[in-house]
């Protein structure tokens, strides 16, 4: 009867195990945290994304996104990414674009009259892009704004 050797793992192949291990770890931590506290904190945050109800639009920033959010203080409620960061001082979305909901179009040309963003909307709508591209604000135009807090 033939011997049969047993070989040990090479260094590298340690190597590629450990970092198959920690991605597993970062992935369950991360349903961890969504299903406990951290998820109930994000859906506290009302409205947390667009529903399916008006027009979505979409106009590249001509200015900071700070100037932006001040010129739409009082006459939008904002939304996913945008919402995160101004209540808990940080966002989940790697963007710099701007989510809010506005109850007419009015608030958009106005913007644009004043070169705060641009006056053509663009044909990118996508809320979460994978690819680079300037930032936006994307505008949810809604007849009946939805429930919001004043921060």
């Amino acid at each position: 009867m033939a011997e049969r050797r047993i070989h040990a793992p090479t260094a590298e192949q340690r190597l590629v195990e450990r970092r198959r291990g920690l991605a597993r770890a970062r992935r369950e931590r991360l349903l961890r945290e969504v299903e406990g506290s951290v998820g109930r904190r994000l859906l506290d945050l009302l409205p947390i994304f667009f529903q399916h109800q008006g027009t979505l639009t979409a106009h590249a920033l001509r200015s900071d996104r700070a100037t932006v959010i001040e010129a739409l203080r009082d006459e939008a409620v904002f939304a996913l990414d945008t919402a995160l960061r101004l209540v808990h001082g940080h966002g989940v979305l790697k963007g710099e674009d701007i989510h809010a909901y506005v109850g007419n179009t009015q608030v958009l040309a106005r913007l644009g009259a004043s070169g705060i963003i641009e006056e053509e909307p663009l044909a990118d709508r996508v809320l979460v892009r994978a690819w680079p591209g300037p930032p936006r604000l994307l505008a949810c135009v809604v007849g009946d704004m939805p429930p919001s807090r004043l921060i």
